[in-house]
């Protein structure tokens, strides 16, 4: 909205536009600018930064005469939101890969025999790195990112290359080390 033909920035100040609708409105009345209406305004807006830089001020002052105990809540606070948002975190940083193009799965907990074939098929097939990230045990936490890492680039992958890659490389994996186990050869 434009203000009103008789106003002007030399009578009301620059930082008008600061200020939310309602007291613009106060300012387009046409009123002088040492009218009573207009001191009050000022005031209730000079008077709410005072009262934020005081808390600030009292906030830095208790930091600094208490470092043990707001580094203690900081901590307390930090831990359970950092555990909390895994699953996120994964997600996250699993789009950051796909958009820089490189495509990754991660895996944890006891791997299968045909595990390193598999792998091999997804690198030399499609460029996809197979990272095990975790053996047998797996914190909650660690598995939440990798779920939140895998649920956006398994289809990422999927979308890209236009079937279920993985489906494909497991079971060329599977059936060459059925192959290999039946045909008596050493297994590595």
């Amino acid at each position: 909205a434009l203000p009103p033909p008789n106003f002007s920035f030399a009578a009301h100040g620059p930082t008008l536009w600061l200020f939310p609708r309602p007291l613009r409105k106060l300012f387009w009345t046409g009123r002088k600018p040492g009218s009573k209406v207009r001191r009050v305004a000022l005031l209730h807006v000079k008077g709410a930064v005072e009262y934020v830089s005081g808390i600030s001020r009292a906030m830095k002052a208790f930091i600094r005469s208490h470092k043990k105990l707001t580094a203690a809540i900081g901590v307390a606070v930090f831990l359970p939101v950092w555990w909390l948002s895994a699953p996120v975190r994964g997600y996250i940083v699993a789009r950051f890969d796909v958009a820089r193009g490189h495509y990754e799965v991660q895996t944890c907990g006891l791997p299968a025999k045909w595990r390193p074939d598999y792998a091999r098929l997804l690198r030399e097939r499609y460029d996809i790195k197979l990272r095990s990230v975790a053996s047998c045990i797996v914190s909650h936490s660690l598995g939440s990112y990798v779920r939140g890492y895998n649920a956006a680039s398994i289809p990422a992958a999927k979308h890209k290359f236009g079937h279920d890659v993985f489906a494909e490389c497991e079971a060329d994996a599977r059936k060459a080390w059925t192959e290999k186990k039946n045909a008596g050869t050493k297994i590595r």
